[in-house]
């Protein structure tokens, strides 16, 4: 899928909000972990998709969605980071603040609003019930 509206190598932002947040998966899907600057995109929320451990990010007008900013290094990178991604999830361009009054472009990936349920998605409980599963450990008893 080609990435909307960013198509220089310097501007290759990414917000992230579910999985890409965690520095393990970014490694082995990159090999390195990109500069991570916690931010946040203004009428958005990330939501729990049906059936499923990790999230989607909808519309909602006064929303907040709290996640990462990512600079990469390669439009390859952006490549191998939408390849992760389901093909549900739609590129987007969004407006990821790192301060108040302090922001920049940034791709990053909506879901249909079908898709999600009314809760909001909880980085902390992933962490703890299914980060080790999408890292390759075998789960804690």
């Amino acid at each position: 899928m080609e990435s909307p509206g960013l198509n220089r190598a310097d501007n290759y932002r990414l917000f992230v909000y579910g999985t890409l947040q965690f520095p393990g998966i970014i490694h082995s899907l990159l090999g390195r972990v990109p500069i991570m600057t916690p931010s946040w995109v203004i009428d958005f929320e990330v939501r729990e998709l049906r059936g499923e451990s990790y999230p989607g990010m909808i519309p909602v007008s006064g929303g907040l969605a709290h996640g990462s900013l990512l600079t990469l290094e390669t439009k390859g990178e952006w490549e191998v980071l939408n390849d992760y991604e389901d093909d549900f999830y739609e590129p987007i361009v969004v407006e990821a603040f790192r301060s108040p009054g302090i922001s920049e472009q940034a791709l990053s990936f909506r879901v249909p609003l079908s898709m999600v349920t009314g809760r909001s998605w909880q980085k902390e409980e992933f962490e703890r019930n299914h980060l080790a599963s999408f890292l390759g450990d075998p789960p804690e008893n």
